[in-house]
């Protein structure tokens, strides 16, 4: 009888440490901090990503090893900020083919606003639309989010996961 209970308990704790895990792999929870993303989400609310909305990451550079989905307009995201190198909530605005209208050498015009293009990425706009595998991403509180108007575009591979749950 105590062996029975034992196997049980055993195997209760095993499938309880395989879920966490699980959970863990696929699931973030973040605490939102500023105001870049008012009035859809507050500061100090929580919120809940799917790290594998898009794909599997693997390695230390986080790079997608499997795509399945790739990020949709109007998608919050989870992004590792290309400047600041932290993590940042942003919606994802303009994606792969998207048109746009060049202004400046570095400036690109998208639905009436403006997108400043860094040296790096200047090398990859060979057409007048939005190159494979980059995204565009703004704040909701556009008067003081740091976006891609700033440091324009961000690769796939910059997105970390999908808001799936505000709190």
């Amino acid at each position: 009888m105590i062996k029975i209970y034992k196997h049980q308990i055993t195997s209760t704790i095993l499938a309880l440490l395989l879920m966490l895990t699980i959970i863990k792999l696929t699931l973030s929870f973040y605490l939102v901090k500023g105001s870049s993303m008012l009035p859809i989400l507050i500061e100090k609310s929580w919120i809940i990503s799917n790290n594998l909305a898009y794909g599997i990451k693997l390695g230390s550079k986080g790079k997608y090893m499997i795509l399945w989905n790739t990020p949709k307009k109007n998608d919050m995201v989870i992004i590792k900020d290309p400047i600041t190198r932290k993590t940042s909530v942003k919606k994802i605005f303009a994606i792969p083919g998207k048109p746009f209208r060049r202004i400046q050498k570095n400036i690109i015009s998208i639905d009436n606003l403006n997108f400043n293009i860094n040296e790096k990425h200047l090398s990859i706009l060979k057409s007048k639309s939005i190159p494979k595998n980059y995204y565009l991403v703004i704040g909701e509180n556009k008067q003081v989010s740091l976006d891609s108007r700033e440091y324009g575009f961000i690769n796939i591979n910059n997105i970390i996961g999908k808001i799936i749950y505000r709190l």
